[in-house]
C-alpha cells in the first residue's frame, strides 16, 4: 500500500509538468497559426483528467510526452502524419508486387 502513494504522486507531477510545459509552448510558440491546435491539445488534459484506469492514463501521459517531445525537437505542433506514411508504404508495396508479376509473366530476373 505505502508503494502505491509514490507511483500515483510520480504520475500526478509528471502530468502537471506536462500541463506546464505545454501551456507555456502555447504562449510561446514561434508560428502563431499552430496555437489553436496547442490549445486543442491543452483541452485534452480537461478531458482526460478523470481517467480511473492506470494504465490508460499512463497511456496518454507517455504519448504526450513523446507528441510534446517530438514537437519541441522539430518545431511543428502538429503530429506526424502516420495515415501519409501508410499510404506511401501501400503504394511501394503495390509497385513491388506490379514488378514481380511482370516479372513473372516475362520470365526474367
Amino acid at each position: 500500500m505505502s508503494l502505491a502513494k509514490p507511483v500515483i504522486a510520480s504520475h500526478a507531477a509528471r502530468v502537471r509538468a506536462l500541463y506546464r510545459q505545454v501551456l507555456r509552448a502555447q504562449r510561446t510558440w514561434p508560428n502563431a497559426d499552430e496555437r489553436p491546435y496547442i490549445a486543442s491539445q491543452v483541452a485534452l488534459f480537461r478531458k482526460n483528467q478523470h481517467e480511473a484506469s492506470a494504465v490508460r492514463a499512463d497511456e496518454l501521459l507517455h504519448d504526450g510526452e513523446q507528441r510534446f517531445g517530438i514537437a519541441m525537437h522539430y518545431g511543428v505542433a502538429f503530429p506526424k502524419a502516420h495515415y501519409k506514411i501508410d499510404l506511401a508504404r501501400e503504394a511501394l508495396g503495390r509497385k513491388h508486387l506490379e514488378k514481380d508479376a511482370a516479372e513473372a509473366t516475362t520470365g526474367f530476373d
